[in-house]
Parts: C-alpha cells; sequence; structure tokens
C-alpha cells in the first residue's frame, strides 16, 4: 500500500514539476550594441562566451569580443551564408546557394615581452610554440 501511495505522490510530481517552469521569467542583466559597417547574416559564439565571429554579406568574419569591443576581421568568407564555430578553433562556413562548405582552423598569436631576456639569434625572430594535449 505504501508503494503505491509513494508512486502517485511521484507520478504527481513529475506531472507538475514541469508546470513551475511555464511562469519563468528572464530580466537582462547587461546588454550592448555592436554597430558594424557591414551587413551581419550569421553569428556563432565560442563555447565559453569569449569570441563572437559574425559572417557579413560582404564576405568578412568580425571576431568580436565578450564586450562587444572589436579584435579583428578576416576576409575570405565571400559566398557563405552560415557560420559555427566547433571546438576551440575552427570555423565552419556554409553556403545554402552552392551546396559548399569551408573549414577555418585558427591558430593564436601571443606577444610575449621578453625584455631584458637573454637570447640566441635574432631578436626579432618568431617563435611558435607547439602544444600536446593528446596523451594517450
Amino acid at each position: 500500500m505504501k508503494q503505491k501511495a509513494l508512486s502517485a505522490i511521484f507520478t504527481c510530481l513529475l506531472v507538475l514539476l514541469p508546470l513551475s517552469y511555464a511562469h519563468a521569467a528572464f530580466v537582462i542583466q547587461q546588454e550592448g550594441t555592436v554597430e558594424l559597417n557591414e551587413t551581419p547574416i550569421d553569428i556563432a559564439v565560442s563555447s565559453d562566451g569569449q569570441w563572437s565571429f559574425v559572417l557579413t554579406a560582404q564576405g568578412n568574419i568580425h571576431i568580436l569580443a565578450a564586450n562587444g569591443a572589436p579584435l579583428q576581421q578576416l576576409s575570405g568568407a565571400a559566398g557563405f551564408d552560415r557560420i559555427e564555430f566547433t571546438g576551440g578553433n575552427r570555423l565552419i562556413l556554409t553556403s545554402s546557394k552552392t551546396n559548399k562548405f569551408k573549414i577555418i582552423v585558427l591558430g593564436q598569436v601571443h606577444e610575449l615581452n621578453n625584455a631584458g631576456s637573454p637570447f640566441k639569434g635574432p631578436a626579432n625572430a618568431p617563435v611558435e610554440i607547439a602544444v600536446f594535449d593528446d596523451f594517450q
């Protein structure tokens, strides 16, 4: 008898629980407007919210910081109408008109302050750091 009563109560809770979210409200905690000199047609946001990638009708990709500040503009996206950011460094562009897609692998360039540090070779030589994250 206790089993049936507990089962009935549990069933009622499962039925009523979704109804409690029906009255949830959203409030704006922060907002901002970014003005571009081009027509935005799609946007992708990194999973951590650190960057936004805005695809424009003029074939450019505008990279914005989390606060909306422009960081960089990439070209080479003409003819594409959708953008998606996957993983940590890939942009995927697709075109519904030409049935094509393009994968762009992004790399980051960091400025390192090496003033006063000892070095060998030219002072302005580029340095590349490789990160291996597939320890098996």
